[in-house]
């Protein structure tokens, strides 16, 4: 699978999508992670960015997004989540900053009809994106809904330093914005 070549502000970045690789509103939950997934590596081979269109997508398992991929989901794009770990956990090691690096989210809720919500009793572990040590970054998290956290800033084994935030709606989670280290 071949991704496309544009251009981002001073430098050329490939665009990795998540179609291509088979993820689709009609596939079942488990289609579309390993379709993500595999979009994520495609991804970090080419220091590139995964790219999702404005749709709905079934998932259920997390991402880990390594420090060398960005991520860009158009705008409606929603993944519904049926887990009760960890939906995006954004990485950046120390030795591999990415100053100026972009990550759009999609716009996250949990829940399906056989996954219980945090305001049942039985989730207090899942959360919607967990940052770990990230730099110099600009984020975009449109909304985050349904889990026992919404956003977890973790700077306790590495620095959270000069990054631009802008959060949408981040509600009906048991904690919104929590900030760690």
């Amino acid at each position: 699978m071949r991704s496309l070549r544009r251009p981002i502000g001073a430098r050329d970045q490939l665009f990795v999508d998540v179609a291509r690789h088979g993820a689709l509103p009609s596939a079942s939950a488990a289609t579309n992670t390993a379709a993500i997934i595999s979009a994520i590596n495609e991804s970090a081979e080419l220091d590139g960015i995964v790219k999702f269109r404005g749709l709905t997508y079934n998932v259920n398992s997390g991402f880990v997004l390594p420090a060398n991929v960005g991520i860009h989901a158009d705008a409606k794009t929603l993944l519904r989540f049926g887990d009760t770990g960890t939906a995006f956990e954004v990485l950046n090691p120390i030795d591999h900053e990415m100053r100026g690096r972009e990550l759009t989210f999609p716009a996250m809720k949990r829940g399906t009809s056989s996954v219980p919500l945090w305001w049942s009793g039985t989730d207090t572990t899942s959360i919607g994106i967990k940052i770990v040590g990230l730099i110099y970054a600009k984020l975009y998290i449109p909304a985050v809904l349904n889990f026992n956290t919404g956003v977890l800033f973790d700077a306790s084994t590495q620095n959270i330093v000069c990054n631009t935030v802008t959060l949408g709606r981040i509600n009906n989670n048991r904690t919104g914005l929590h900030l760690a280290g």
